[in-house]
């Protein structure tokens, strides 16, 4: 292990932490099956604000200049300032709600039942989908999303008319995010592998395995690696951070495993 990467700090919530954390300026936000999303300063740790909701938050906040926006399991859709507070409930309560995604015009995306919804400004339009899935990934564009159907098959949408492009058949795949120029999507699957899809030219691309995959830029991605003995499962040894191309070449460890990741 490299003894010269060490934690600038640590903070102990009192539930898992599922989802990655995400920055206001100089704040870190990152929500817990405590019920609460917290907000931290992001070189010292000092805790700046704790956000209480009826049940657990899973996923990641979205985050747009002062704002963050999460869906909790207590299915209600919120958007908080960060420098104040102030907490506004986009949609009455709904038996299942989705994570909140940002364009970088500032439109927002989130699922609740089995529709989608985007915000652009005052307007809101409401595309039914038939079924519910729990990220739909704004492009940095704004005009597409990318969603898994029912079946857990990656899929993109067009916004202007609605229509759905199934990626691949492959299914179980799951938190679609996309490169920062949108000509790429990275998703997860329960095989506990990453596949990015290169929209222009239609291919697909295994990672192997990894979880929590962030772009860098439009060709190389950051992710978590869990590490086990002679692959056996039940011989945990930790959790790694490497990165890769998106096309799974030039993969290499940032961080070596910890038992205390």
């Amino acid at each position: 292990k490299d003894q010269s990467i060490r934690p600038l700090w640590e903070y102990e919530t009192l539930g898992q932490i599922s989802g990655s954390p995400n920055l206001v300026g100089d704040n870190l936000l990152v929500g817990s099956y405590d019920n609460s999303m917290y907000t931290f300063q992001a070189q010292t740790g000092r805790k700046t604000g704790q956000f209480e909701t009826g049940y657990y938050i899973n996923g990641a906040a979205a985050v747009c200049h002062r704002y963050m926006m999460f869906g909790g399991c207590d299915s209600w859709v919120r958007v908080v300032d960060v420098t104040t507070g102030e907490t506004v409930l986009l949609e009455d309560y709904a038996e299942q709600c989705g994570q909140v995604s940002f364009s970088r015009d500032g439109s927002v995306a989130y699922t609740t039942s089995d529709g989608l919804t985007i915000l652009r400004g005052a307007d809101k339009t409401h595309y039914p989908l038939g079924f519910y899935t729990n990220i739909a990934a704004l492009s940095p564009d704004g005009r597409t999303v990318a969603l898994s159907n029912a079946d857990g098959q990656p899929c993109v949408m067009a916004l202007a008319d609605g229509r759905l492009t199934r990626l691949s058949d492959q299914p179980d795949m799951f938190n679609p995010k996309w490169s920062p120029d949108g000509k790429k999507a990275v998703f997860e699957c329960d095989d506990n592998r990453m596949y990015v899809f290169d929209l222009p030219s239609g291919r697909m691309y295994c990672l192997g395995n990894g979880f929590e995959p962030v772009w860098l830029n439009g060709n190389e991605i950051v992710y978590s690696c869990s590490e086990y003995r002679n692959g056996d499962v039940f011989a945990f040894e930790g959790i790694s951070i490497r990165t890769s191309a998106f096309d799974g070449t030039c993969q290499r460890v940032l961080l070596p495993a910890s038992m205390e990741c």
